[in-house]
């Protein structure tokens, strides 16, 4: 027999159990406990454990308990919750663990590896943990029966670092060090800077001990790790290391917490994460170098009693803990954070104009747990005022966001508390921390923000810190509410002083539109009116609470956002580019015989071609922003060079002609040429383009405060064309649609101008706006002299989805428009075309003889109303039904062209090529409003509708730079116009009706559309052959197909149309099966027949019933 090889190690008192099965309570597992031990006891009286026997080890006595037989798994449970303790969590399922690895810990006893075979080897990470080394595949194994056997064993879990935004500052780097300015550091510095005589430890990355702003400061480092060595490769630890004790005062870099002190270094972690072993020997080593105070800036859900158990070791080494709460914005518990209530737990507040709680950091935690600046930075957002900036290798400085960089601070602010008073036990300091703070939100400790956020100068200077007031607590966080209501806002407002006056500030994109008092005490709040009239989209309101107390001290806050949503329905919209379908269609139903002329007045040079766009100010003005291709010739360095010059952009007051702002290269901003293209209206941004190919942003709010605002310009493209790219842009699901004739389709993030997706496959995108309808856009391609297409693409990836099937001439017929599930277009022949909206399918196709001039739009009716001229003679606008059939003309001017009409319920309206004006009836056609000419140089395009209340308003541009506007009244609505309904059947048989196996069975179907002057759309025709049948052939296919045993089809069905599939099968089983197919279409309710086919068994023949002819030969 080999010699008994064992390991002394401690064995735990209370050993961690999982819940038992049913088949393994017959042997539940010991647990040995000292002689003065008494059984747990349920609250019910149950008794949790029985004694077994009694057990000398190493001379101590101890007595052998396992679970009572008699109790059930949830019993056990809570059981298992006493014999633990205050052991908060249960050990996880997760398998991010390092393989091969596991913990171990006992006490008093010793573990006999000849009983545990699966063991490699063993390393002695302190006096009373073990780390195992098993056979990967094994750990979990082990854990079990280490378990069995009375000891406290777990895998040995990663716990990630938080991921650190590394930003490249080019100020002065102090400065945006706004954390020690809000923590008011600087009156501290006056007083206290650290000591070398406290030092402070952090197990996280390692550490660039030769960074110009630490070198001075790093005392001793090492590596728990495998490999490598102690030096930081991921950026993390040497950040957290300098915010807390950096170099202060030096002329290089940030400034530490610390200006001066002894920084420690168990670099136990990677770019990975942190295993609990080397987190537990990373603590140790802080232990054994004497170090007063540890920054833990780790941890996970995870619950692990090894880890647990050292943290309470160091803990009972005199080391004062601080750990990083968490960023999963949760409440829930993290590990080592939550391991001991001694320790103390870190949350982040947001940002430099605000101390609530930051969106990620995790909260719910009891006793000791408060919070410390830590940034609220999001991807793409450069604002240092919401960094939390330090060191990183490389001699470079980085921000970072979380509760990791919270989390030194608070450490950094006890090793000033030890430093001023040595005596001070790690109870004391806590006391201190705690009793000082600024409360955030209701009065007194709660789970979200803990005690509140630490206030160094009150902790160190007590009453000599003359802190400025403070404010908490913001509601509401976000208000999403309609236009015209009223809100209630509000804010804990604290001081040690009285507070004076504290007001609210209303900013809407940045420009303040209202101020209102702020009254109360301690919450103090107002009611303020929110604006009447919000057009498009939503609106977002930002604002800033500002207090002064009776000393004169200030602060500034932000407070809380609201979100004004629009009091216009898509229908209500005003005008084809507001529409994303492009239908040209308002609800209002107006009086067009109570028309009157509003006002009419030249605001614009002699090249206006575009239609105006409909926006509304801060204060409920209504404005119409219109873009001039005027040629202003400019040698300013900020326009296009060349003989055309630049362009102008601006906005009157829609109800009086009121200049409200211009923006054009004459007064300093760069606009490019020919900004000739009708805006598209975004909440405060309006979007255009010009002749060359240039994409604008512009904030109209901006624009109209020039003294404050002398650039509203937001961003710009000039990479999408070189030349000759009239662009009209779409916006819809959150994207800026933007078609570029020699380019292709851009779709562009609306607030930066960034390219999201680009379809170029080498044809001209016809440049004027696409169309958007559930998630699929339709645009059209141009050419000269040959066939263009309509091309339907996934709105949000720029896919392409299907290419129409016929046979256009350079398509030419503006923006699609989309009508229930059809595309109608037309080409440059001056046909138009229907097409089924499901695959591009052409359903009809109406000849004008003539010129498509510009945008179709949808009446009330359901008709499709088509601008037509003939080469300047008899313009008309021609109403089409469903099937493409005439309905009536209205012929809009003796010569000329006809533009794009709208229609405002059962009141259609254009503006001629020479510049008529009509009201015209939906229904037959009849002119009710002839304006006669307004400007002899002709029109722009088709007039814009709004209402206010119970008016209406149109208006319109003509060539010449004048703006007309008529009123009318509102007599009700009209809600939009559905496609009817279409009647479809489905019959389907089959021949014969009964085989035998392997025989044939033809089947046919046939879809019939039964409704009377509708057609079906969108036709889905499926059928799933069952079990036991094989297809062979098609006998009548008619475009359908047969993939795996489905018979598909799709497409539409005109007028009293009839389709018939047949194809052949083969019976491969006995059986009855029952076939059934089923028809669905856009505009119709399903359909489905089914045919029954009985296959029988082929009989075996019965030989003794043949005979044989028998033929005799003569000889």
């Amino acid at each position: 027999m080999n010699p008994t090889k064992f390991i002394n190690i401690l064995l735990i008192l209370a050993v961690l159990l999982g819940n038992l099965s049913s088949s393994a309570q017959a042997s539940a597992p010991q647990q040995y406990q000292p002689n003065s031990y008494q059984p747990q006891i349920l609250a019910d009286g149950t008794v949790c454990e029985e004694k077994l026997n009694q057990e000398n080890i190493n001379g101590e006595t101890f007595t052998t308990f396992g679970r009572n037989p008699a109790i059930d798994d949830d019993q056990w449970d809570q059981c298992l919750a006493l014999i633990r303790g205050d052991t908060p969590a249960a050990e996880p399922t997760s398998t991010e663990y390092v393989l091969g690895h596991v913990i171990v810990q006992a006490s008093n006893t010793v573990l006999r590896v000849e009983d545990l075979p699966q063991i490699q080897s063993a390393k002695i990470l302190t006096s009373n943990v073990t780390l195992l080394q098993v056979q990967e595949g094994q750990e979990e194994t082990l854990v079990a029966e280490l378990k069995r056997k009375g000891y406290s064993a777990a895998l040995d879990y990663i716990r990630p670092v938080d991921i650190m935004t590394v930003v490249t500052p080019n100020d002065p780097i102090y400065q945006e060090q706004w954390n020690l300015q809000q923590l008011q550091l600087p009156r501290i510095w006056e007083t206290i800077t650290g000591t070398v005589d406290v030092t402070i430890g952090f197990v996280d990355t390692g550490i660039a001990w030769d960074h110009e702003d630490l070198a001075a400061n790093v005392v001793a480092y090492t590596t728990t790790l495998s490999y490598g060595d102690p030096y930081d490769d991921n950026g993390h630890g040497t950040l957290m290391s300098g915010i807390s004790g950096a170099v202060g005062n030096n002329g290089l870099g940030v400034t530490g917490f610390n200006w001066s002190t002894n920084l420690f270094m168990a670099k136990a972690c990677d770019n990975v994460g942190c295993s609990d072993s080397d987190v537990i020997q990373g603590m140790q080593w802080l232990v054994d170098q004497g170090v007063s105070v540890a920054s833990i800036s780790l941890g996970s859900t995870w619950f692990s009693q090894p880890l647990c158990n050292q943290v309470s070791a160091t803990l009972d080494a005199g080391v004062a803990m601080y750990f990083s709460a968490g960023n999963s914005g949760l409440d829930e518990l993290h590990y080592p954070a939550a391991c001991d209530s001694r320790g103390v737990v870190v949350g982040a507040t947001a940002n430099k104009y605000s101390i609530d709680r930051a969106y990620y950091s995790t909260w719910g935690y009891d006793g000791n747990f408060v919070m410390a600046p830590g940034g609220d930075h999001q991807s793409g957002d450069p604002n240092w005022d919401r960094l939390i900036v330090g060191p990183v290798p490389g001699n470079e400085y980085a921000g970072v966001t979380g509760t990791s960089p919270a989390t030194p601070q608070v450490a950094a602010l006890a090793a000033m508390l030890i430093e001023q008073d040595p005596s001070r036990t790690i109870a004391d300091v806590t006391m201190v921390i705690t009793s000082t703070v600024k409360d955030l939100g209701e009065p007194g400790f709660d789970p979200a923000t803990g005690y509140g956020q630490i206030d160094p100068c009150r902790a160190v200077l007590g009453a000599g810190c003359d802190t400025a007031p403070w404010v908490s607590g913001a509601t509401p966080d976000q208000w999403l509410t309609p236009a015209g209501g009223t809100i209630e806002i509000g804010a804990y407002i604290r001081d040690d002083h009285q507070i004076v006056t504290a007001t609210l500030e209303v900013w809407l994109n940045r420009v303040l539109s209202e101020t209102y008092p702020l009254s109360g005490t301690d919450w103090m709040s107002t009611t303020i009116q929110l604006p009447m009239n919000v057009f498009t989209n939503t609106a977002l309101y930002t604002t800033t609470i500002t207090a002064v107390d009776d000393a004169g001290q200030e602060v500034e806050s932000w407070g809380p956002q609201i979100v004004v949503s629009t009091n216009v329905t898509e229908s209500q919209w005003p005008q084809a580019q507001r529409d994303a379908a492009h239908t040209g269609y308002s609800e209002s139903e107006i009086d067009p015989s109570s028309i009157q002329l509003l006002w009419s007045e030249r605001t614009g040079g002699a090249n206006v071609d575009a239609t105006p766009a409909l926006a509304y100010m801060p204060d409920g003005r209504a404005i119409l922003i219109i873009g001039d291709a005027t040629r202003t010739v400019s040698s300013g360095p900020s326009c296009k060079q060349g003989p055309f010059g630049g362009g102008t952009t601006y906005a009157v007051d829609a109800l009086t002609g009121t200049p409200v702002w211009t923006v054009s290269c004459t007064t300093g901003h760069d606009i490019g040429i020919f900004a000739d293209r009708t805006p598209v209206i975004n909440g405060t941004l309006a979007y255009f383009g010009d002749n060359y190919g240039w994409a604008y942003t512009i904030d109209y709010v901006m624009a109209a405060h020039p003294d404050k605002f002398p650039n509203p310009i937001i961003w710009q493209r000039r990479d999408l064309e070189e030349y000759d790219a009239a662009m009209t842009m779409t916006m819809a699901d959150n994207l800026l649609y933007v078609p570029v004739r020699n380019s292709g389709l851009y779709a562009l993030d609306p607030l930066t101008g960034e390219t999201v997706w680009h379809y170029n496959d080498g044809r001209h995108i016809f440049d004027f706006a696409p169309s958007v309808k559930d998630g699929i856009l339709y645009v059209t391609t141009d050419c000269s002299g040959c066939n263009g297409a309509v091309l339907a693409l996934n709105s949000q990836t720029g896919e392409l989805i299907w290419e129409d099937d016929g046979d256009f001439y350079s398509v030419m017929g503006d923006m699609p428009l989309l009508y229930g599930n059809s595309v109608f277009t037309a080409d440059g022949l001056g046909r138009v075309y229907r097409l089924d909206a499901l695959n591009g399918q052409v359903i009809w196709t109406y000849d004008a003889n003539d010129t498509i001039s510009d945008n179709m739009a949808i009446t009330p009716e359901g008709y499709i109303l088509v601008p037509v001229d003939h080469y300047n003679d008899d313009p008309r606008q021609v109403a089409l039904d469903l099937n493409g059939n005439e309905v009536w003309i209205m012929y809009t001017d003796v010569y000329g062209g006809a533009n794009a009409p709208i229609c405002t319920g059962h009141t259609c309206s254009d503006l001629s090529y020479f510049s008529h004006f009509h009201l015209f009836n939906s229904t037959d056609g009849q002119i009710n409003f002839d304006s006669g000419e307004l400007d002899p140089g002709g029109s722009a395009s088709s007039p814009i509708f709004w209402k206010d209340g119970e008016t209406g308003y149109f208006a319109g541009l003509t060539k010449n730079g004048y703006t007309h506007v008529w009123s009318v009244d509102l007599i009700g609505t009209v809600p939009p116009p559905v496609e009817p309904s279409t009647n479809l059947t489905v019959t389907m048989d089959v021949t014969p009706t009964e085989v035998f196996v392997g025989d044939s069975a033809v089947y046919t179907i046939t879809v019939t559309n039964l409704a009377i002057g509708t057609i079906a759309t969108g036709v889905v025709l499926t059928d799933a052959l069952p079990a036991g049948l094989q297809f062979d052939s098609w006998l009548v296919q008619n475009g359908a197909e047969e993939i795996s045993g489905t018979i598909n089809w799709t497409g539409f069905l005109s007028v009293e149309q009839s389709i018939t599939f047949s194809f052949a099968t083969t019976a491969i089983t006995t059986d009855t099966l029952t076939n059934t197919v089923t028809v669905t279409a856009t505009n119709a309710d399903p359909v489905s027949a089914e045919a029954v086919l009985h296959v029988l068994e082929k009989p075996t023949p019965d030989y003794d019933q043949i005979f044989l002819p028998i033929i005799l030969k003569e000889h």
